[in-house]
């Protein structure tokens, strides 16, 4: 929450004016979180705002902190830029710094490009932090909707029927069925045309732009898995599962020797719209039975999750990788998930490419765990060393040097340095 005060006065006295008191309200940091429009900023662009007494109050991670405490920094960049976002000044600056994401576990470089302005007729100031080369271009799009196994960013405001809040549905994902199929045909249906609060109409109002990227996104996922199939190379299921990435810039994923040699979860797909798409083919008694949830239950929010992030960012370290990880608390399970995610970058040319999604899937880890050992353990030629050697200890690390794969299992997802 924050608090929103102006001085009552008594103006019927045109010479002098006598303070009545102070008119205030309390306004939850969510609804002013709405009006930043996260799905334009995407994934790891970061926005703030502070005020005048050099407090930041809205920024993922942080409550009420001066900025030179918020970003780690070499140079005097961040008071040059604190001081003019304290002068309700409009301009941009750039430095090095060092974000932490996982609940500070994990540390990553970046270049920033600081792009700041004043709020007219608040004492805040909104400042947008661009990693390089992240964050000049982006994907824009529209087609029809399609498939039913996909989910919504739950907190993002895509339709809201402001005459109405309580409407009766259950999930954000009826809201998006009941527009598409009834609200848009209506000639009472308004698009939402800026960020303040429009005026009530007896319809929902929409944002143009990420419903528009959302049917978009809905079409280009609903990829059959005939269709996949067609595109499948002939592959040796004991040496690789079969997962493909499509002409369609889609992952595939056989239900058959995929998933018997690697155990795997439902694949899924999550955009920069907050779809998440997935293929659920478990059998029904696995998905009634199950104690884990698979990842289209916890992780709904695309964009802002963990693992959409990590594969951005490593994205511009290498552009064909999936990125691995596990539990920080795995080592105190019997059984636990590995998850790998891969960003898919789309645009003209090497530099002018923006991120549409993140794909990906999980294995139970055990099994991940025995094929790791099984495959490092054959050699084409004779090896000196094999991870199986009681005088070695083989780890499998993820690019923050966190063990994936230990023959010990209380190491998996410790930090190797401890």
């Amino acid at each position: 929450m924050t608090t929103v005060a102006t001085p009552v006065f008594d103006r019927r006295n045109t010479k002098s004016t006598n303070l009545l008191g102070v008119a205030g309200t309390d306004v939850p940091i969510r609804e002013i979180t709405k009006l930043t429009r996260a799905y334009k900023i995407g994934s790891i662009i970061q926005s703030f705002i502070r005020h005048n007494s050099f407090k930041i109050f809205l920024k993922p991670g942080y409550r009420n902190v001066d900025l030179t405490e918020v970003e780690l920094v070499d140079s005097d960049t961040g008071l040059y830029i604190r001081k003019n976002m304290v002068d309700r000044r409009i301009g941009w600056g750039k430095m090095p710094v060092k974000v932490p994401i996982d609940g500070f576990k994990r540390i990553v470089t970046r270049n920033n490009s600081y792009y700041y302005g004043p709020v007219d007729d608040t004492p805040f100031s909104l400042a947008v932090a661009l990693p390089e080369p992240y964050g000049h271009y982006r994907v824009i799009g529209l087609e029809y909707f399609r498939g039913q196994n996909w989910r919504v960013h739950p907190d993002w405001v895509y339709c809201e029927n402001l005459q109405n809040k309580d409407d009766g549905y259950n999930t954000a994902e009826e809201k998006i069925q009941i527009f598409l199929t009834d609200s848009l045909a209506s000639q009472n249906f308004r698009w939402r045309t800026s960020s303040t609060r429009p005026p009530i109409f007896d319809k929902p109002i929409c944002e143009k732009d990420l419903i528009q990227s959302l049917v978009f996104d809905a079409k280009a996922t609903a990829v059959d898995n005939e269709e996949c199939k067609q595109d499948k190379k002939d592959e040796d299921p004991v040496v690789k599962p079969d997962v493909f990435i499509t002409q369609h810039q889609m992952v595939f994923f056989s239900e058959k020797s995929g998933a018997d040699v690697w155990h795997h979860r439902p694949p899924f797909v999550a955009t920069r719209s907050g779809l998440l798409r997935f293929i659920d083919h478990r059998p029904h008694a696995d998905r009634y039975n199950s104690t884990e949830k698979p990842i289209f239950e916890t992780y709904t929010k695309a964009t802002e999750e963990e693992f959409y992030k990590r594969a951005v960012d490593f994205h511009n370290i290498n552009s064909s990788a999936f990125v691995f990880s596990v539990p920080f608390d795995a080592a105190n399970k019997k059984s636990s998930l590995v998850t790998g995610s891969h960003a898919i970058f789309l645009g003209k040319g090497k530099k002018k490419k923006a991120p549409a999604a993140v794909v990906g899937v999980q294995f139970h880890h055990s099994k991940f765990a025995e094929r790791f050992f099984e495959t490092t353990s054959k050699c084409m030629d004779k090896c000196r060393y094999k991870c199986k050697d009681e005088e070695l200890d083989c780890f499998l690390l993820d690019n923050n040097g966190f063990i994936i794969v230990s023959e010990k299992h209380e190491h998996t997802g410790k930090f190797l340095g401890k």
